[in-house]
């Protein structure tokens, strides 16, 4: 009886000391943790200095923290890891063992981290990647091994200039944005950018064009391109489909939109909105297929809007609106009208040659066949001009406001329509 009371005091001797010992050096603690000073994160490191593997989730925040080292065994954190608030950290030097995030990353108001030095450990983050409001933030140099992340959004950066670390992000399966970073002047680190599986937005940047994005072949959601000052074209040649609405709104230099010619569908609304040195569409003189609304609105230069996506979208559909434009490209109407003629023009230009055209005052008109007369009308379908049996000499509109006009050249058996623009 006596021996059989010391076994089991010895067993249960031994089994205090082992789990003081897991507890004290190899455990992490269970649930979530939030360290709020540099003492707290000291204190971890004494009652945790083995922890690799940290089930909850980590908040690290405080005006006095100025290292991450007592945090150098981590490895994976199953929830979200939220570094906030941090007063004297300019890197992240003590997480390098850092791999595995399956939560949110959250990196966010710490008034002097310069880089983010110290993550290179990290390939993959299971949630979203949000870089927010840290002032003096001029690069993301320390992600450089990120290849897969639920998300990545990068806002209210003001020092961010470059984006280069990011060379091996290749898929995003979430959203994507970058929005207020003042200084990004390019973004030439996403060449590896295949597919983001939610939306796109780019807004208050520097960026010139977007073509360190041509890898980019689909976006899930909406492509939303918003006040982008040095913005003057898009090139965004490897784009193919979009499963939200395509937004290019309120670009100062914007100049074209080239860059869409590989673009197929759009599976919400094309909106092209206040871009007013932007005077033509011709990079989407190609079928792309748009499911709603066509919203072209103040771009005071524009008059090329009757491209083969538009045409197409307007003969299947009522659905748009147009406003604010140049002629022929002011109005739906006009834009549909423009559409139809261009149809005829194709048909029947063989047939008949206006030259010089644009003109200044005076057109020379050649026919392969007998005029009978031509009528000259203006975008909003008047009549303002017509002449006899006038073919080969010179025909003076001098008196006529510059702009662009419709000639029909009525023939014994057809009647051929053209594009006049006196200028």
């Amino acid at each position: 009886m006596i021996q059989q009371l010391n076994t089991t005091i010895h067993l249960t001797i031994l089994c205090f000391i082992l789990c003081v010992s897991s507890n004290g050096f190899a455990q992490c603690p269970i649930g979530n943790v939030v360290l709020n000073s540099m003492d707290e994160l000291n204190q971890f490191y004494e009652n945790y200095p083995s922890c690799t593997l940290l089930e909850g989730s980590m908040t690290v925040t405080g005006e006095d923290v100025w290292s991450l080292l007592p945090l150098a065994s981590l490895d994976t954190i199953m929830g979200n890891l939220e570094l906030t608030g941090i007063g004297f950290l300019n890197n992240f030097s003590g997480l390098s063992n850092l791999k595995y995030v399956h939560g949110d990353f959250k990196i966010q108001n710490n008034a002097f981290l310069s880089n983010v030095t110290g993550l290179q450990g990290i390939h993959e983050i299971g949630a979203q990647l949000i870089i927010s409001n840290n002032p003096t933030l001029t690069s993301l140099n320390g992600l450089n091994n990120l290849d897969e992340t639920g998300g990545l959004k990068l806002l209210s950066l003001p020092s961010l200039s470059q984006v280069n670390a990011l060379a091996q992000l290749d898929s995003i399966h979430g959203d994507f944005q970058i929005i207020a970073a003042s200084a990004l002047a390019n973004i030439t680190g996403l060449v590896g950018l295949k597919h983001v599986d939610g939306h796109v937005s780019i807004q208050n940047t520097a960026v010139a064009d977007l073509a360190s994005l041509n890898g980019l072949t689909a976006v899930g959601e909406y492509f939303n391109l918003n006040n982008n000052p040095s913005l003057v074209t898009l090139g965004l040649n490897g784009l193919q489909t979009i499963g939200g609405d395509l937004r290019i709104k309120n670009h100062n230099e914007l100049q074209n939109i080239d860059g869409l010619a590989a673009l197929a569908l759009i599976q919400g609304d094309f909106q092209l909105i206040t871009n007013p040195l932007l005077e033509n569409m011709l990079s989407m003189d190609q079928s792309v297929s748009i499911s709603d609304s066509v919203i072209i609105v103040n771009n005071p230069l524009l008059s090329v809007c009757d491209v083969m996506s538009i045409c197409n979208h307007f003969e299947g559909s009522t659905a748009g609106f147009i406003d604010g434009n140049a002629s022929p490209c002011a109005n739906v109407k006009q834009v549909i009208n423009s559409c139809l003629v261009n149809d005829l023009i194709e048909e029947e230009q063989s047939f008949v040659n206006i030259h010089p055209n644009p003109f200044n005052s005076i057109f020379t008109l050649q026919s392969q066949s007998s005029i009978d007369r031509w009528e000259l009308y203006d975008m909003r379908g008047v009549l303002v001009s017509i002449s006899g049996n006038e073919q080969g000499n010179s025909q003076d509109l001098s008196q006529l406001s510059n702009g662009t006009y419709i000639i029909r050249i009525v023939q014994t058996k057809r009647s051929v329509l053209q594009f006049l623009i006196k200028e």
